[in-house]
This record gives structure tokens, C-alpha cells and sequence, in this order.
């Protein structure tokens, strides 16, 4: 990389001490600079913040804004231009974060002036596409303008699919992590910790329940003043720290944060607001529990720096965003409403020992997941690579579509000349069982989108038959099967079934069946494609070498087809074989998964499990530990299968009629497979591969695994069951 490469940091207000992802650019601003780049701000000077023109040795530059002035936004737009102008030559990238209203000035300035901007998501609800696409007037001009950005960076996987919703190029998007300070935010002893409450002047023996942040609606710090009397009451000792700004420019903002201080007044609460502090390091420090009620965050910084305190969090599930940080009742707690929230505090306020191990792990998953070192090669990377000739993704969009014209144009006269009835029309006596496994807004193999999903699902509604496969098995058995019948499957379990599929079958009254993998539902271990996926997603290595899987490259863009590539060679292998395989890739590319899968990786549960059954789902078995069953010997099948069954029955309370093979290839299963399945009183067997599908062969029933796009899907039902 050439050295001092200058970025200049575009943040409508630059508030380092006050404001969480101001602290979070002040951290990483130092690492960047080690890294050879040169760093300036540029902000607008509200008139309240301090007017140093540095902070830590980068120049700030301010632009005067007065919000109630004539004509201010014109104003402030030409001393924009006018600074813009002036510095035309100094950066090479133009970075903002967040929304900002001045963000069609900074992208046409750059493209007119050839330097590359890049667009920090940090608020999902705000600064997100889909929010800004429905909150803001000229959203045809703003989103044209918008996609001529270089790159998108995103702190969450809520705003990663939020871009994905609105199809924007998957290539310039790229999740960030977050990171934290661990010098700064680190453990103390008893000793420490009481000594900083002496200085704090704070009770040496009370509990302290922290929170940090502004004191706004959005933080929800009304819904931790109406838990706070229930903490009270079961905890006596227990106080309420509120650091953060409480004094606020906008009139709406200091009403809620005067309400908040009269409603603890009146009610007499042990609430204590500290105002904005520079050293929330130190109130992480003296605390025993960081509890953060937000309504809507972007991250929330603080809560990973808590972690890096050894302090559990306790957090609201904020529609997700937790999801990225806190591991629920390992590393911290995640709460869905008041009540859950005052529950919570006072679970681990009464119970030291919980609080402890938890505050252990919660330590930990911060040094490993969050460390600055980490984080700011997610920011070079990006800058590097718009920094390569020819790396600008429009141009390899471009590629594919030509490369794939012919094909597009034989797809689409099928799908609008008229011959796509006649096509279903043949086919329409023959039953097909489609295959689902995932329901996602972010890109992944075999992953489905929401939105195309449930055009899937509409479509079947209006053109076809779909029942339950027992039913499907029933009219096989008596030649009652009817036109254009279909039955719809899911298998491994995973959590985006409940949350993502499972509302649009039930809105749509869809019957469907899931096969779930047991192991994986106890938490036991992971699916070994998303360990496979872990590892490339979480290296800082840039290429694998091994005698059996060859030399792989790991650069951003391959990785889905190193992970396709790996898979292909693992999918066959025994346990032990593939088991050897990854061990030499942990130590290969210096990652170790967690225990238990990740967020991104995480099971249904058995509650999830027996609501959905009583609601009508139909869940049936996919092995225990989801093995090759035709690499096992008699017992091993034995065990597999029944077992599966038998732990299915004892927490829905229904004995699973199907078998779902894992893998699902016919070298997969033998006779030995099908004759176990048949004594353990399995009805039927469902495979992964197409297949005709008739009562003779009720254990070798195919499917075919839906495509992410409607436009295939349609074209594949009217060509199915041809095998």
C-alpha cells in the first residue's frame, strides 16, 4: 500500500467523548495512522462543542451551522463546497457516517473529482436504505446518487440486509466490525473497583447498575425508570448510574430528558444522572451490571466496551442488533420488554455467581471478537481495494450479465411467450416436494431473501396444489393425487425458519414440513458447513494450502467460492476424515469456532419448535448429528435414526413420520439406510436430489431445491420431476 494515503472523515457532529460511535472513531483513528494514513475531520460546529481545531493530533475542520438561521442549510451547503473546493487535491477518500443530508454534495463533488467516497451505516432505522428510502422527499434522485458510492460499509448485520433488500450491488457492501479499546476498558480488582467509587463519591456497598448514552426516548431510558421499582424492591442496594449527555440543542430531546429526571424524582428511585463524562471507562469499571434498553441502536458500542470490563450486559433484543454482540445467557442477557428487563437485573444482581461466569465470558468474546486490530483491517481493506485497478465490482456486474445474456434470453421467452403453462400443463401429474433450507436478506449459499420467498409461496397459491407431504403420501397410496400438487420442506433448523419463514407459511395458511437435525437443536454442535463458513469469513490469512483441498485463495470476493470449492471436497467424507480436515484449517488459518454456533449460525429452539407444532407444523427427523449415513455401520444408522426420533417425540409430543437423509445424494443411503428406516417406523424417506416421486419408492422420495429468484423457480416447477 502506498503511504499516507489521506482520508477525510465527513461526521455531521464530531463529539469523541459524548457521542458512541465518536468514541469508536477515536479509538481506531490511532490504528488507521499506524497503518500509514493520514486522518482529518470535517464537522459542522453547532456552537456548543469546544473549538479545538485537534483532537488527539487530528485536525478537525469546522463548518459553522446555526440550524435556526435564515437560509441555513443553503449556507452551510456553499461553505461545504467552498471547503471542498479549497482541499480538492489534499484526500484521497472522502469517509461519512451516517445519513447526512450533504451526502449528494460529498458523492457528486467525488465524482466529478475522481476521489472515492465510502458511506458508514451506523444506525439501522435512520441511516439504513430501506429507512432513508421511506423518510426522505426526492428518494428517486437521492438513491440514484446514493448507489454512485464506491463503498458501503455497515456495522450490522440488520443494515447489511437492509441493503441487500433494496438490491444494492452485494460487492460494495461490506459488514465492519466494531471494536473496542482494551487497553482503556479493562478489568479491575474488588480493590480498584471500590477505590474509583471513593473517588466517584460514590457508596462503596451498593449494586451499581450502569448505563451509558444520551438521555433520549431512542435509548429507552423511560422503559429502565418504569423497570427500576421492581429492581428496588428485590434489591435494596441496588443504584441506578445515567451517564451521559442530558442537556440538548433540540427542545424535543430536552423535554424527554427532563421528564426522565422529574419521573425519578417523584417516584423516589435510586437513580443517579451523572451528565456527559470522559471517563465512562471508569463507570464501567466501578460498576457491577451495564444494562442498555434501547429502542433502536446501529451497534451500540457500549456494550462491547462493558464486556471488555468483565461486566455483563443486559440488553433489549433492539430488533436484532444485540444479536451482534451478546451471545444471550452466556456473555449477556437479552430482554424483549419491561418486565423481561427488570427480571434480568434482578437475576444477576442476587446472583453473584451467575454475574461472574458471565461476566468471564462476556470478557473474553470481547478480546477475541472485538480487538482494534481486528477492526481496522476491515477499513484498509476496502481502502485498498478501491485502490486496485479494475476492482470497482460495477465493472465485473457488467461481465456477468453479458456473460449470461443468451441464457437470460432463452429463460425469458420461455417465461413470457406463452410456453411456460403449456410446459407446467404436461407436467401437472406429477407431484414435486420442494427443498428450502434458509430464509435470509444477506447473500449465502443456498440462502433464500424474505421478499423473494414469499413470491414463491404466492405464486404456488395461485397455480398450484399445496398440501402436506403425509397428505401427498396418502393420495399416492390411494391414486388420489391431484394436478399440479406440491409439497413444501425445510431442513437443519435453523433459527431464520421461526422469525423469517414460518409468518409467511402461516399468513398464507401454507402447509410445510421441517426436518430438523438434533444435535444441532440441543446445542450440541454446529452444522459443519457454517464452521466451514466461520473460518473463511473470520481469517486474516489470504490463502489455504492443504495436501487434500489444494491451494485456495481467501481474498474478499472468493470466499463464497472457496467455501463452495471446500465443500464440495468435505461433503463426501466420513466424521473422522472431515473432522481432520478442519483441525489443520484451525491451525491454518488461526481460528477456533465457539463452542456453540454463532448468531448467525443459531438453532430454533424446542420452544420455538413446539409452538410451530402447534400451529401446524409438521417436524420430522434429520438425524442426530447429521452424518453420510451410508459411511456408518448398522448401529450407528440405528442410532442416528432412532434416537432422533425418539428425542422429537419426547419434547413436541409427536412421533416424526419422515426421514430426511443428510446430504441427500442416492451414494448417501444404501439398502442397509432404507431397510433401518422402514423397522425404526419411519413412513417415509426424502432425498435431495430430483426424482420421480411414486408409492413404490416412499423411501427414496426426491426433491428439488428451490432457486433464489422467482423467475427461476417458475421455470423450474414446469420442468420438474423429469428424473
Amino acid at each position: 500500500m502506498k503511504q499516507n494515503k489521506r482520508v477525510l472523515f465527513f461526521i455531521h457532529e464530531y463529539a469523541p467523548l459524548f457521542s458512541g460511535h465518536g468514541i469508536y472513531l477515536r479509538a481506531l483513528f490511532p490504528y488507521l495512522i499506524k497503518k500509514g494514513y493520514s486522518i482529518e475531520l470535517l464537522t459542522l460546529d453547532y456552537g456548543h462543542l469546544p473549538k479545538t481545531d485537534y483532537i488527539d493530533n487530528i485536525k478537525v475542520n469546522r463548518i459553522p451551522y446555526q440550524p435556526n438561521a435564515k437560509f441555513h442549510e443553503m449556507k452551510m451547503a456553499l461553505r461545504i463546497l467552498l471547503f471542498l473546493w479549497s482541499n480538492r487535491h489534499k484526500y484521497d477518500y472522502f469517509q461519512f457516517s451516517g445519513h447526512v443530508d450533504e451526502y449528494c454534495l460529498l458523492t457528486l463533488f467525488c465524482k466529478l473529482f475522481n476521489k472515492k467516497i465510502i458511506m458508514q451505516m451506523v444506525l439501522l432505522g435512520a441511516d439504513d436504505p430501506k429507512s432513508i428510502s421511506t423518510a426522505y422527499r426526492f428518494m428517486n434522485v437521492r438513491f440514484k446518487v446514493l448507489r454512485k458510492i464506491d463503498a458501503f460499509m455497515v456495522i450490522s448485520k440488520a443494515i447489511e440486509e437492509s441493503c441487500y433488500e433494496l438490491k444494492f450491488d452485494v460487492n460494495k457492501v461490506t459488514k465492519v466490525r466494531q471494536g473496542v479499546d482494551t487497553q482503556r476498558f479493562s478489568p479491575v480488582s474488588t480493590q480498584e473497583k471500590q477505590a474509583l467509587r471513593r473517588d466517584f463519591g460514590l457508596d462503596e456497598d451498593a449494586q451499581y447498575v450502569l448505563f451509558v448514552g444520551a438521555i433520549l426516548e431512542r435509548k429507552g431510558v423511560d422503559i429502565l425508570l418504569e423497570a427500576w421499582p421492581k429492581v428496588m424492591a428485590n434489591n435494596p442496594k441496588a443504584k441506578l448510574l445515567l451517564v451521559g449527555p442530558n442537556e440538548f440543542e433540540t427542545q424535543e430531546f430536552s423535554i424527554f430528558a427532563e421528564k426522565m429526571q422529574a419521573l425519578a424524582s417523584e417516584q423516589q428511585l435510586s437513580v443517579q444522572f451523572q451528565g456527559a463524562s470522559d471517563q465512562v471507562d471508569k463507570y464501567m469499571k466501578l460498576a457491577d451490571l451495564f444494562v442498555l434498553p434501547s429502542r433502536k441502536e446501529g451497534f451500540g458500542n457500549v456494550i462491547i466496551e462493558a464486556m471488555a470490563c468483565g461486566i455483563p450486559p443486559i440488553v433489549t433484543y433492539m430488533d436484532g442488533v444485540a444479536l451482534e454482540s451478546v451471545e444471550d445467557n452466556r456473555t449477556g442477557l437479552i430482554v424483549h420488554s419491561e418486565a423481561e428487563l427488570a427480571t434480568a437485573i434482578n437475576r444477576l444482581l442476587t446472583h453473584p455467581e451467575d454475574r461472574a461466569t458471565m461476566g468471564q465470558a462476556a470478557l473474553k468474546h470481547a478480546i477475541n471478537k472485538f480487538s482494534f486490530n481486528e477492526v481496522v483491517k476491515d477499513f484498509t481493506d476496502i481502502y485498498e481495494e478501491l485502490d486496485t485497478p479494475g476492482s470497482n465490482l460495477a465493472t465485473y456486474s457488467k461481465k456477468i450479465v453479458s456473460s449470461n445474456s443468451l441464457k437470460a434470453l432463452s429463460k425469458n421467452i420461455v417465461l413470457y411467450s406463452g410456453i411456460l403453462p403449456a410446459m407446467r400443463y404436461i407436467k401437472r401429474s406429477q407431484p414435486i416436494i420442494l427443498m428450502y433450507h434458509r430464509i435470509l436478506n444477506r447473500p449465502e449459499s443456498g440462502a433464500i431473501q424474505p421478499g423473494v420467498f414469499k413470491q414463491q409461496m404466492q405464486y404456488l397459491m395461485q397455480n398450484y396444489n399445496v398440501i402436506s407431504i403425509d397428505e401427498l403420501l396418502e393420495r399416492l397410496n390411494n391414486n388420489t393425487v391431484e394436478p399440479y400438487s406440491v409439497a413444501i420442506t425445510f431442513d437443519d433448523g435453523y433459527g431464520d425458519f421461526y422469525h423469517k419463514a414460518w409468518p409467511i407459511l402461516r399468513q398464507l395458511q401454507l402447509p410445510a414440513s421441517l426436518y430438523i437435525t438434533t444435535g444441532f437443536i440441543d446445542g450440541k454442535q454446529w452444522l459443519w458447513p457454517d464452521i466451514l463458513r466461520y473460518l473463511l469469513n473470520n481469517t486474516h490469512k489470504s490463502i489455504i494450502s492443504h495436501p487434500i483441498l489444494g491451494e485456495i485463495r481467501l481474498g474478499k470476493h472468493e470466499i463464497q467460492t472457496a467455501w463452495s470449492r471446500i465443500a464440495d471436497i468435505l461433503l463426501p467424507l466420513s466424521t473422522t476424515e472431515r473432522d481432520s480436515i478442519f483441525q489443520h484449517l484451525f491451525a491454518q488459518l488461526e481460528v477456533i469456532p465457539p463452542e456453540q454456533p454463532t448468531n448467525d449460525y443459531r438453532p430454533l429452539t424446542w420452544r420455538n419448535l413446539q409452538d410451530m407444532s402447534e400451529q401446524g407444523l409438521d417436524i420430522g427427523s434429520h438425524t442426530i448429528t447429521h452424518p453420510v449415513l451410508s459411511n456408518l455401520d448398522d448401529q450407528d444408522i440405528e442410532r442416528e435414526l432412532l434416537l432422533s426420533m425418539h428425542r422429537i417425540e419426547e419434547q413436541i409430543g409427536k412421533r416424526p413420520n419422515g426421514i430426511c437423509y443428510p446430504n441427500g445424494r442416492s451414494e448417501d443411503i444404501n439398502n442397509t439406510v432404507l431397510s433401518i428406516a422402514k423397522e425404526t417406523n419411519y413412513q417415509y424417506g426424502v432425498l435431495a436430489i430430483n426424482r420421480s416421486i411414486d408409492k413404490s419408492r416412499k423411501f427414496e422420495l426426491g426433491r428439488i431445491p428451490a432457486p433464489d429468484s422467482l423467475k427461476q423457480f417458475k421455470l423450474l416447477l414446469a420442468r420438474a420431476g423429469t428424473q
